[in-house]
């Protein structure tokens, strides 16, 4: 695991709480809960997602160092120079705790 592969700096975000614009509408403003130094990886792969009978296209793949700090969880995203990487799944690289490699969609619009 050589440092100078993470050169990407990262971003992960949940979202806010709802709150009430000027137009009657809501809007949530992403929170930051994790920042780090990662690598990304664009790919074009698509994933069969048997258990739900879901297909989902991965974009990306992210690798970052294993960390206690936060949990990496699907209901976190990825901002990645202002583009949004949701996460389709986290996996602790063999199990050793020193390294997550991310299975990522690009969210557009």
């Amino acid at each position: 695991m050589a440092s100078g592969k993470y050169r990407h700096r990262l971003s992960f975000t949940k979202p806010g709480e709802p709150i009430k614009n000027n137009r009657g509408g809501y809007t949530q403003d992403p929170i930051v809960v994790y920042q780090c130094w990662g690598k990304v990886e664009p790919v074009s792969d698509k994933e069969q997602i048997t258990a739900k009978q879901v297909e989902s296209e991965v974009t990306h793949l992210v690798e970052i160092r294993y960390t206690k700090s936060v949990q990496i969880t699907l209901d976190l995203q990825i901002d990645y120079k202002g583009r949004n990487l949701e996460i389709l799944s986290a996996i602790d690289v063999d199990e050793r705790h020193r390294e997550y490699r991310i299975k990522c969609r690009e969210v557009v619009g």
